[in-house]
């Protein structure tokens, strides 16, 4: 059994500046909860691109993740969690859109399994997390 779930967002501000923002791995301290995010490894052919794995956290608790796709051409990128959530097979992508000034965004995420009898908590915490993310993102492009 798999279990997924989707963010969606109108955000009035233009694509490249969400883009932007989205996939600067280290400024994430600037605008979410997390007090750690840094690159732990670079990517190619940016550094934030494909291989890049940045490391999000607030003290001890924290999650790596790795960049698997990135497409700045349809801004898209998708990233694995490595570490820190206790599920296997988590992938998420997201995907912006241009509707005219604004920015269509579409987080999606699945995962695979999750220890016994905690995977549908597991999945509303991920989502939590991301719909938190996507709120906090559309209030960092807007006011700047």
């Amino acid at each position: 059994m798999s279990f997924s779930f989707e963010v969606r967002r109108r955000i009035a501000a233009p694509i490249q500046d969400v883009w932007d923002t989205v996939v600067d791995h280290r400024g994430y301290k600037n605008w979410t909860p997390v007090v750690t995010s840094r690159l732990e490894q670079l990517g190619s052919p940016d550094e934030n691109g494909v291989g890049a794995l940045r490391a999000l956290g607030v003290g001890p608790i924290g999650a790596k993740e790795l960049v698997v796709e990135f497409e700045p051409d349809v801004f898209h990128m998708g990233y694995e969690l490595v570490k820190g959530v206790p599920v296997t097979g988590y992938r998420a992508d997201v995907y912006l859109t241009a509707d005219g000034d604004a920015t269509e965004l579409v987080w999606r995420g699945r995962f695979q399994s999750a220890p016994p009898g905690m995977a549908k908590a597991l999945n509303a915490f991920l989502r939590s997390i991301v719909a938190d993310t996507a709120q906090r993102l559309d209030r960092r492009v807007t006011r700047h």
